[in-house]
């Protein structure tokens, strides 16, 4: 589905930024994964290696403006171009309004959306030069409705994801470029870590179909945005959540 293509994305040491880029190697595209733990993204290069796949890591803090250019330009170098941008590194947050500081606020901004959006920038004017491109951002099911667990900072940033997406796309239309938004509900990965057993479940009996998210269920969703089915598609944000929202 995606032979030949060039991906790259952040956040694809764990988790879903793990599944997705195992994923996308697996549909044939080349894969350039840029995380802050280079250490994990390089054993994920290797299993993707490993299955007969084309993978490239490196070290990069998505907070950093440079770091994000970095990542798009050593993609660049070593495959000639890039189709597909997922800018997957995230954080969680469970603090509550009573005790959140200035620190941790900028912490989950930072990252969830000043990260989003220095790595699309990165490649604004590459797709739109070349005329063809898809991105790919993940918000959350608390972008909409609020965090249930999650804090307020990491709703916030999770919305400014969709606004940031529907502004990319409007603006990379014209030149034949894609940008669309997964959000998911809970999905069954480290980065829900910190709930105990009890919090689990409460989530759990509010989702309809009765159970977690797995990577997997998101990523599939994600290989679709990036594939050409997916061509007259732009600025819609896919709910993958189990029905926790139907909207």
């Amino acid at each position: 589905m995606l032979k030949d293509k060039v991906a790259v994305l952040t956040g694809g040491s764990s988790g879903i930024g793990k599944a997705a880029a195992i994923a996308l190697a697996g549909e044939g595209a080349s894969v350039v994964i840029g995380d802050i733990d280079e250490g994990e993204a390089r054993n994920v290069a290797r299993q993707i290696e490993a299955a007969g796949g084309t993978a490239l890591c490196m070290r990069v803090d998505v907070t950093r403006c440079q770091d994000n250019q970095r990542l798009v330009n050593e993609a660049l170098g070593r495959f000639g171009r890039i189709d597909i941008f997922l800018p997957i590194a995230g954080v969680n947050s469970n603090v509550s309004i009573e005790e959140m500081t200035e620190q941790e606020w900028n912490r989950v901004m930072d990252i969830n959306l000043k990260g989003v959006f220095w790595g699309c920038q990165a490649v604004f004017n590459l797709m739109r030069e070349q005329r063809h491109g898809k991105i790919v951002t993940i918000a959350s099911v608390a972008a909409k409705i609020g965090g249930i667990k999650s804090s307020i900072a990491y709703s916030a940033s999770k919305a400014g994801v969709l606004v940031l997406t529907y502004s990319l796309a409007k603006l990379l239309a014209p030149y034949g470029c894609n940008v669309n938004c997964i959000s998911p509900g809970p999905v069954d990965t480290p980065f829900q870590g910190t709930l105990n057993e009890d919090e689990r479940e409460m989530l759990r009996k509010s989702i309809p179909l009765g159970r977690w998210a797995k990577p997997d269920d998101i990523v599939r969703a994600i290989v679709f945005l990036c594939s050409d089915s997916a061509d007259y598609i732009t600025g819609e944000v896919l709910d993958v959540n189990g029905g926790m929202l139907m909207d």
